[in-house]
């Protein structure tokens, strides 16, 4: 109502309620280069919903956002600045392919899934974080040949799916909490990188495998981390604490269930365990259980 030509329109922000057929209206201004949603009501972005909006630089996202989905910023060429939200959970599949402009991508903790190929063919992108809550990163950034650092702090090495970027992994310095070190060189798709303990465990730990603390360590003793020991694709966490110290936690959450933790026999088979377990040769205590 306020342009006659969309062409010229290379600013917008909008607020307050939008729905599907107005957010692809937006493709018409086809010369936008800032777009700013954070106050509309949207939880999730759709299948191609900005595709090959090839002058867009800087994107704010919604800021009750969770999921991103296929192709959502596919061949966004010139796409450099995202702000991700805070409620963020979900990149779906090549969401960011050819997004060539982008240096660095920071996704905030929350996010647990990235799917195949969400930030492939980002050539220039070059230093990755990756948070405590991933679980996923599927293949996520095949033929992204130049990251030079990236950092995950998830505990437990997330599902890759296969090789996550396929070329010059060697060349690339992963970052891991300092407990995860030998988990992640175990690991077939990880161990390509270069992988080094950054100093830090992470305030918030989700545990999907097998891991075990020192409460004597010195930096668990400062940071009273929160756990959650929980499960995902039928892997389940198995933490064990060990030392003489009470490892103090702010939180500490556990998807236990005594039945199905219980080796059960069906059809002659054994049956593993289903349920996420704990083993406490240390004292624990948290604030919130």
């Amino acid at each position: 109502q306020q342009v006659s030509d969309y062409s010229i329109v290379a600013s917008l922000t909008v607020t307050g309620s939008l729905n599907d057929s107005e957010l692809s209206s937006i493709k018409k201004l086809y010369n936008l280069v800032t777009l700013n949603l954070e106050e509309t009501n949207l939880t999730s972005i759709g299948y191609q919903a900005f595709y090959n909006m090839s002058n867009l630089k800087t994107v704010v996202l919604p800021k009750n956002l969770e999921t991103i989905g296929d192709y959502a910023f596919s061949f966004c060429y010139a796409l450099e600045n995202i702000t991700f939200s805070a409620s963020l959970k979900t990149i779906e599949s090549n969401a960011f392919t050819y997004c060539n402009r982008l240096k660095n991508v920071v996704l905030p903790e929350g996010v647990t899934t990235l799917d195949y190929y969400c930030f492939a063919y980002c050539e220039n992108l070059q230093e990755v974080v990756l948070p405590s809550t991933v679980t996923t990163v599927d293949r996520a950034f095949f033929y992204s040949s130049k990251i030079t650092k990236m950092t995950c702090k998830a505990i437990v090495a997330p599902y890759t799916g296969g090789y996550l970027m396929g070329v010059n992994e060697g060349l690339c310095t992963l970052e891991v909490p300092v407990v995860s070190v030998q988990s992640y060189r175990n690991n077939y798709y990880w161990t390509r990188f270069n992988i080094v303990g950054g100093s830090y465990y992470g305030d918030n730990m989700v545990i999907t495998g097998e891991v075990t603390f020192n409460a004597n360590d010195s930096i668990l003793q400062t940071l009273k981390p929160s756990l959650n020991v929980t499960g995902v694709d039928y892997n389940y966490g198995a933490l064990r604490v060990e030392g003489t110290n009470t490892l103090s936690m702010t939180n500490y959450e556990m998807l236990f269930d005594a039945y199905m933790a219980s080796t059960q026999k069906s059809w002659g088979s054994t049956w593993g365990h289903y349920s996420a377990t704990l083993i406490n040769a240390a004292p624990m205590r948290a604030d919130n259980v």
